[in-house]
């Protein structure tokens, strides 16, 4: 279920986004953002056409460091653009990822957000949150947020400040709170 949540995140519109979640998908999400980067970051590592669950995407910079994710999907008997904000966030042990959609061009409210390195070929790994670790969080009040459990879902939703929520992601003894057993992989294809 862990790779249709994610998959969901990347390509699918709101409404289907919807739908998967109360077929019994869970999430964890975010109200704003990690913290972009201070300092430049290499661009060039992510830009580009990549290769995910056979579907090409686009990713590129815009001149205010946020990225957009573009692809096309058949509907309606035609092609149709999607997006989704794309926000690259270098942390002191890991890097991550804050991504939201965008349907009919308003971007949605809350973002979801994953670890991420890059492998020695040049392919984006990508590991997703672990929800039971974060729902533990917010139970103990370590982090501010809210849990909604449906029949055979459970979402989380973290308000606490992204300041607070990237220095507890960063601590070392915090290693549970992503899925390092099944990485999400895109493949960076090179065009001539």
């Amino acid at each position: 279920m862990k790779f249709k949540v994610f998959y969901a995140m990347i390509r699918v519109p709101l409404l289907a986004l919807a739908l998967l979640y109360s077929a019994g998908c869970s999430s964890v999400m975010i109200e704003e953002p990690l913290p972009g980067n201070p300092e430049p970051f290499d661009q060039r590592s992510f830009e580009g056409t990549w290769l995910f669950d056979g579907n090409v995407v686009e990713l590129k910079f815009g001149s205010n460091g946020t990225a957009k994710i573009a692809g096309l999907e058949w509907k309606d008997d035609q092609f149709q653009l999607w997006q989704q904000e794309l926000i690259v966030t270098k942390g002191t042990r890991h890097n991550f990822l804050s991504l939201r959609a965008e349907e009919n061009g308003e971007l949605m409210e809350d973002y979801f957000f994953a670890a991420y390195t890059f492998s020695d070929n040049g392919d984006l790994i990508v590991w997703i949150p672990e929800e039971d670790a974060f729902e533990k969080l917010v139970s103990e009040d370590v982090l501010e947020g809210s849990v909604t459990k449906g029949k055979s879902s459970k979402n989380i939703l973290i308000t606490s400040p992204p300041a607070k929520l990237l220095e507890i992601l960063n601590d070392r003894k915090n290693r549970e709170l992503f899925d390092y057993t099944e990485p999400i992989v895109f493949r960076k294809l090179i065009l001539k």
